[in-house]
């Protein structure tokens, strides 16, 4: 039914709003919404290249409205991780964005994930260019990257990745990283079989908002990837999924501990 993913009791298709825009606005025109409930006319006059004013009194709603838009332009934005792609994120700076992998339908990863499932879940108000070209897609980046650690525990096995030596005065272990050449693999399967999505707020939005924003979406969608402490919970496979990460964390561990034997 129409009101199935939204909780709403009046909820109603895009297709409806969409009517009477076409019937009675034009391109960049202002839609006025006083009961916007769970955003479908804001959804139809995005699509419709409207601009559009909701109003609405109830918290839940706005949450599930505000959701529903930023999700419909990441699954919009949503590209193959090519060059020609990455060069477009990088032109998007000093925004704040939501941004999303995605495993492609050709793609396994096991457990922890169909395809075309949400992946991964992030914000940043850097701009998506500092964020996502020089952490989640750079070989070395492992250890400020949570989206690498996990598919890079996941796959662990099936690659053959060996977690790197390092040694350093006060280790993080739970910030691995991998050999010179499995961190290479590893990007060139992330690369290959995931999708990146995103969504830039017009307005600068403050840590706060992003992370509610980012909450929610979680709450809904159930990122298969996120171990964010404030939306782990969302996330059925955090267990499971720590558990392989800590395997990796303890071969660091473990390697350090001999040397100094």
């Amino acid at each position: 039914s129409v009101t199935s993913n939204v909780n709403h009791s009046a909820a109603f298709p895009t297709e409806l709003p969409a009517w009477f825009m076409k019937l009675l606005t034009k391109k960049n025109d202002i839609v006025l919404d006083p009961f916007m409930g769970s955003g479908s006319t804001a959804l139809a006059a995005l699509e419709l290249n409207r601009n559009y004013i909701g109003i609405e009194i109830d918290q839940n709603f706005i949450d599930i409205a505000n959701t529903r838009i930023v999700m419909d332009s990441i699954i919009k934005n949503r590209k193959a991780i090519t060059e020609k792609n990455l060069n477009i994120l990088a032109d998007i700076e000093n925004k704040s964005c939501i941004y999303a992998f995605f495993l492609k339908s050709s793609s396994s990863l096991e457990k922890y994930s169909k395809s075309r499932k949400l992946l991964y879940l992030g914000i940043t108000n850097r701009g998506l260019a500092a964020r996502e070209l020089d952490e989640h897609l750079k070989d070395g980046k492992t250890p400020s990257s949570s989206f690498r650690r996990s598919i890079g525990a996941i796959l662990k096995k099936k690659l053959k990745l060996e977690v790197l030596n390092r040694r350093l005065k006060n280790p993080k272990y739970d910030k691995y990283r991998f050999t010179k050449k499995d961190e290479i693999q590893l990007t060139d399967w992330i690369m290959k079989n995931c999708f990146l999505g995103f969504w830039a707020s017009k307005e600068r939005l403050s840590k706060k908002e992003l992370t509610h924003l980012e909450s929610k979406i979680s709450e809904l969608y159930k990122p298969s990837l996120n171990l964010d402490a404030k939306t782990k919970k969302f996330n059925k496979m955090a267990e499971q999924l720590s558990k392989l990460r800590k395997e990796c964390s303890d071969e660091w561990k473990n390697k350090s501990l001999n040397l100094i034997k």
